[in-house]
């Protein structure tokens, strides 16, 4: 355990491309419904994503936590990153859950080559 991670990723798609439609599945109700999955971009971001945050040998963050997203020269809504950092952590276990966040803070810094994400325990 540690009281703050910094991590470098690479910019998350937007939250607006994270799900697609594939066809439609069949409920428990017997009913059609649309069967919804990971797009092919946001998968490919995570395992890229995963592989640099692994390299990085991040700490662990328990509990409550503060998030802050600075956010390099791109064309991405600033509250859209933050869905992808999220998962990001809790997939690779730096956080217990993105429901323990106590405050987020996105900001921009246009001369920044990567995200930058960094995590301190809000306990």
């Amino acid at each position: 355990m540690t009281d703050t991670v910094v991590i470098q990723l690479p910019v998350p798609p937007s939250a607006n491309r994270i799900w697609r439609i594939a066809g439609t599945r069949l409920t428990k109700t017997g009913k059609r419904a649309p069967n919804v999955i990971k797009s092919p971009a946001y998968r490919a971001w995570q395992d890229e994503a995963g592989w640099l945050l692994r390299s990085q040998r991040p700490g662990r963050v328990a509990g409550a936590y503060d998030l802050t997203i600075t956010l390099p020269k791109v064309r991405i809504d600033p509250d859209n990153a933050v869905k992808g950092a999220s998962d990001i952590l809790v997939k690779h276990n730096i956080i217990d859950d993105d429901k323990f966040a106590r405050r987020i803070t996105i900001e921009r810094d246009d001369e920044a080559e990567a995200m930058v994400v960094t995590v301190r325990s809000a306990a």
